[in-house]
């Protein structure tokens, strides 16, 4: 529970090592502002060719906050960019789809409507047959 969480004995001002600083005097938080320090400060982007570190690094020299806002801003970029190449392919296929509708001669419409056409035929044909059946069962019974 709250009540019983406590801090290790052992961490004082002088184990903490963003108390201190490089002398190991305590308390004057000078690590902890060179740990701060950092976000603002530049750093050149390793890029691929470039030796290992510690070795130069070519790419540009930004702060942190830089890279990472740059980093998300390429990503955006190429989001967009794929969006853009997904619609337009969209596009592509749908035109292509159509010019091979149109190529193939068939008219899905028109075939539906023959095929209703077709089949009210069938249907009147096989109530002409069952009538003429009908006829011949009486004709067969009168006999």
């Amino acid at each position: 529970t709250a009540q019983t969480i406590s801090l290790d004995a052992a961490l004082t001002a002088d184990t903490i090592a963003a108390a201190g600083n490089a002398a190991g005097d305590p308390g004057d938080r000078e690590n902890a502002q060179a740990l701060a320090n950092l976000r603002n400060a530049g750093a050149a982007l390793y890029l691929p060719g470039d030796p290992a570190p510690p070795g130069p690094a070519t790419g540009p020299v930004r702060s942190v906050l830089e890279h990472t806002a740059a980093t998300i801003a390429d990503v955006g970029q190429q989001a967009l960019i794929m969006n853009d190449a997904s619609r337009e392919q969209e596009r592509v296929l749908e035109t292509l789809e159509n010019r091979r509708d149109a190529v193939s001669g068939i008219s899905v419409d028109e075939e539906v409507v023959e095929l209703v056409r077709l089949q009210a035929a069938f249907q009147a044909n096989a109530r002409v047959i069952a009538q003429v059946q009908q006829m011949l069962d009486e004709l067969v019974s009168l006999l």
